[in-house]
C-alpha cells in the first residue's frame, strides 16, 4: 500500500476531512506521501543491507572492508559466500585445516607444513586466485598484504614463514623421483630457491 492510501485510510475514520482527489488538503497529503514513500525505500534497502544472505550494494561492500578483502571480479553471491566463510572463523580455529580454509577464503592456495618441535609452520602459497590480486600493487605489496591476512589469523604463539614460490614438498614429492634423479639436473641451492 502506498504512504498517500495508507494516510488516507488512517483519517477516514475520523470524519473531519474532505479526502477527495481536489484540493490543499489532498496536495498536502501527496507531499507527505511522496517523501514518506522515498524514506519506506530507503528503510527497505538498509533492512535488506544489514543481513549478508540478502545484501547486494553497501552491505556486501562494508563487510569486505571489515574483512580487509581486496576487491574482487566476483559475483554478489559469490562474494556473499565468501564474507559467510570469514564470519564462520572463531578463536579456536587454528588447525591446520581451519588455516588452509581460511587462507582460501583469501583466495590463497597454500601448502602448510607444520614443526612441532619448534612451533614453526610453514605456508607455501602456491598461487593467489587473479580475482583476488589488487592490479594495482607490486608484487612486494601483495606479498606484504597476504602475509597481514595470514597474521590476523595465525595463533600468537606460533612463528611462521610464508614462502611464495610456487614449488612445494607436495609437488616435489608426486615427481616420484629419486634423489639421484633430482639430482642429476644439476640445481645448487639458489636454483631451487629461485626456482
Amino acid at each position: 500500500m502506498s504512504s498517500i492510501n495508507s494516510i488516507k485510510k488512517s483519517l477516514k475514520p475520523l470524519g473531519i476531512y474532505k479526502l477527495n482527489a481536489q484540493g490543499l488538503l489532498n496536495a498536502e497529503l501527496s507531499a507527505y506521501a511522496c517523501e514518506l514513500d522515498t524514506l519506506n525505500s530507503e528503510i527497505e534497502k538498509l533492512e535488506k543491507e544489514c543481513f549478508i544472505s540478502t545484501a547486494e550494494d553497501y552491505g556486501i561492500t562494508l563487510r569486505e572492508q571489515l574483512y580487509d578483502f581486496s576487491k574482487s571480479l566476483w559475483d554478489v553471491s559469490k562474494k556473499r559466500q565468501r564474507i559467510l566463510g570469514i564470519s564462520l572463523v572463531k578463536p579456536t580455529s587454528f588447525t591446520k585445516a581451519d588455516l588452509e580454509n581460511i587462507l582460501a577464503i583469501y583466495g590463497i592456495e597454500a601448502a602448510i607444513l607444520e614443526d612441532t618441535e619448534t612451533g614453526n609452520i610453514y605456508i607455501n602459497c602456491i598461487s593467489k586466485n587473479d580475482l583476488f590480486e589488487n592490479v594495482f600493487l607490486s608484487d612486494s605489496q601483495n606479498e606484504s598484504s597476504t602475509i597481514n591476512q595470514i597474521e590476523k589469523f595465525m595463533p600468537a604463539h606460533l612463528t611462521f614463514e610464508v614462502d611464495f614460490r610456487t614449488i612445494s614438498w607436495d609437488a616435489i614429492e608426486e615427481l616420484d623421483k629419486t634423489f639421484d634423479q633430482m639430482d642429476a639436473k644439476g640445481y645448487n641451492w639458489d636454483k631451487i630457491d629461485n626456482y
